[in-house]
């Protein structure tokens, strides 16, 4: 039997992985674009420079335990999802909000960096149970990659604050809401049978609802794990 080998232009030939590795990838973008943008942005904000930095990094940690918490219980689609409009309707809420009014800036921030290492844990998580074995690690590294030459831009979006210390807000926060709306579209992954093959993953998540919180599926041999306790009772 010959040995099926697959290239990173598989992630672009088929439809449903095309959908699926653009809109993983834009999200991808978008959550590093916060992530890095958030604290790179630090001495725009007021306040003590050094105090803002270190609680802005100290906030990841509840971040990621509720990324944690909420992937396990409601799913990794409505995580990303929730956790990605949460960065953006922050970052947005700075670039409406009049400059005048103190702490809005660095509240904002907090929440927002929050929301962006949750995403970034439940956006990671996603994506490898989304790539099929076969191209996972061809697909995270191509995300990875885009997403590594986002980092390259953050510095020059930050440095847009000389012009108005609420553009680099508005462009982060423009892209997170809209990779978070985005990110309703991909499928549930929680206790699904996860795709191994090209042909796995173009099938996958299209018989789920849109708008279900996780699926409950279960594997053939979970199933029948469940199914054998019952069986020797009925004897």
């Amino acid at each position: 039997m010959d040995e099926v080998k697959n290239t990173a232009s598989d992630l672009i030939r088929y439809p449903n992985l095309r959908k699926k590795f653009l809109i993983i990838t834009f999200c991808w973008v978008a959550d590093m674009f916060a992530y890095y943008g958030l604290q790179i942005n630090v001495p725009n904000l007021g306040g003590n420079p050094f105090i803002n930095f270190f609680i802005l990094s100290v906030v990841e940690v509840p971040g990621l335990l509720c990324s944690w918490f909420f992937m396990e219980k409601y799913g990794r689609r409505w995580s990303s999802v929730s956790f990605l409009i949460l960065t953006g309707s922050s970052c947005l809420l700075v670039a409406i909000v009049p400059e005048g009014i103190p702490y809005v800036a660095i509240v904002c921030s907090l929440i927002g960096k929050f929301g962006a290492s949750a995403a970034f844990m439940a956006v990671y998580q996603q994506s490898s149970e989304l790539y099929p074995t076969t191209v996972r690690s061809i697909g995270m590294g191509m995300s990875g990659t885009f997403a590594g030459v986002a980092n390259i831009i953050v510095p020059y979006v930050v440095f847009l604050a000389v012009i108005g210390k609420h553009i680099p807000f508005l462009i982060i926060g423009l892209i997170n809401f809209l990779a978070g709306i985005s990110a309703i579209l991909l499928p549930e992954t929680l206790n699904e049978i996860l795709p191994q093959t090209i042909q796995d993953a173009e099938r996958f998540g299209k018989d789920q609802q849109c708008f279900s919180c996780s699926s409950r599926r279960l594997s053939s041999d979970s199933l029948h794990e469940e199914q054998s306790p019952k069986l020797l009772n009925d004897s």
